[in-house]
């Protein structure tokens, strides 16, 4: 099978998606020539791409120039004789679609589609299982909360009964007699101090009238 480098190469470069499908169409029937795609590049233009012997692609060039020219705009065209070897990565480029199989092409890297039916590189999807694991960890977190509230109310609880033993202490330290004029434990009166610093300050006042005036 004769190469593009062995063949001449038809360039019809037009706006519009119709006028670039009525080149091609054009193209197709008016000689043999073999088609190779069609590469989009800004403002709607779009570049299509025939290979075939010299007088066949200047036919349906020109014939492809007329019948597209109808529809839209031909910015270009032109035909090469016989191309380079080095323009084979121009022709076969990427951006090409419907290129030739097997023809040269730049490296791409492949695409994958997601859980979500969205397609992303090859790094992306790598990452997409990592942000779902994220996800589903966010998603449980809210479950362990109710856990640590209920554990909350013990704690009070544990709290709440430390000042009921306070009292208890405090008994226990005041069992012992301070004051040697009431005897009584519950009198903060230190030996020594003024009498009336004693719990039953007024009896002893009241008992002590009491034995003068009789």
């Amino acid at each position: 099978m004769a190469t593009v480098n062995e063949n001449a190469l038809g360039l019809i470069e037009v706006i519009g998606y119709p006028a670039a499908l009525e080149a091609a169409d054009t193209c197709m029937k008016s000689s043999h020539v073999k088609l190779l795609g069609y590469e989009k590049a800004r403002d709607g233009r779009i570049v299509v791409k025939i290979t075939g012997d010299v007088g066949a692609v200047k036919a349906a060039v020109e014939g492809a120039k007329n019948s597209a020219g109808k529809l839209g705009t031909v910015i270009a065209a032109v035909v090469i004789a016989r191309p380079a070897e080095g323009i084979g990565r121009l022709i076969h480029s990427p951006e090409t679609v419907f290129t030739e199989p097997g023809a040269e092409q730049m490296p791409v890297e492949p695409l994958e589609e997601t859980a979500g039916g969205k397609t992303v590189a090859g790094p992306e999807a790598d990452q997409a299982p990592v942000v779902e694991a994220a996800d589903q960890e966010l998603q449980q977190e809210p479950q362990q909360e109710p856990q640590v509230l209920e554990q909350e109310p013990q704690v009070l609880e544990q709290e709440s009964q430390v000042p009921q033993q306070e009292p208890q202490v405090e008994q226990v330290e005041r069992t012992e007699v301070s004051c040697n004029l009431c005897g009584d434990p519950l009198c903060r009166r230190m030996k020594g101090q003024p009498v009336t610093h004693c719990l039953h300050h007024r009896q002893h006042s009241a008992k002590t009238n009491k034995d003068g005036q009789s």
